[in-house]
């Protein structure tokens, strides 16, 4: 694994498949910058006594990243943090963290859709299903995601006009 010190190019069309992180490590994946990622049959999982920050965090320098069949549980803080726009989160099981999906503010373009984020027997349940930071952008649908069973549900603070948040149970 390499690491981009954000000296040179961005690093574009990533693909990462059937990877396990366990652990004793504050986080993952970071992605600090780039486009065009993939990130599929992927398995974080810590101890609850790790205090990990995170599972996957994409911060604000990355763009167009798509994650399915991600399994993130037990992770103390953001299963998966999304910081840069164009994120896809779909068929994923995040369970038993602190919260499941985190959006920071003035983000658009993402889409969680068809995601458990609630809870299962071996992990427990999510504290947060979904945190959508207050004057997060437009351009975002939340949809069809099991979140039954989280101790809170979906917080959408977005302010934009052009967003979706339906079909979750």
């Amino acid at each position: 694994i390499t690491q981009n010190t954000l000296a040179g190019d961005k690093p574009n069309n990533l693909h990462v498949d059937q990877c396990t992180f366990h652990g004793n490590i504050l986080g993952a994946i970071h992605i600090q910058s780039g486009q065009e990622f993939d990130l599929k049959s992927i398995e974080v999982l810590y101890p609850t006594s790790n205090l990990t920050h995170y599972g996957i965090l994409c911060n604000t320098n990355s763009q167009n990243i798509n994650i399915s069949n991600l399994d993130a549980h037990a992770v103390q803080g953001d299963a998966v943090f999304i910081g840069g726009e164009g994120v896809n989160i779909s068929s994923s099981t995040i369970t038993g963290n602190t919260t499941g999906i985190r959006v920071n503010s003035n983000i658009g373009k993402f889409r969680i859709v068809g995601n458990d984020l609630g809870s299962d027997p071996r992990f427990g349940a999510n504290v947060n299903a979904v945190i959508v930071a207050a004057g997060t952008s437009n351009n975002y649908v939340i949809s069809q995601n099991i979140i039954a069973g989280a101790s809170a549900g979906i917080s959408d603070g977005g302010t934009g006009g052009s967003k979706s948040v339906t079909g979750n149970v």
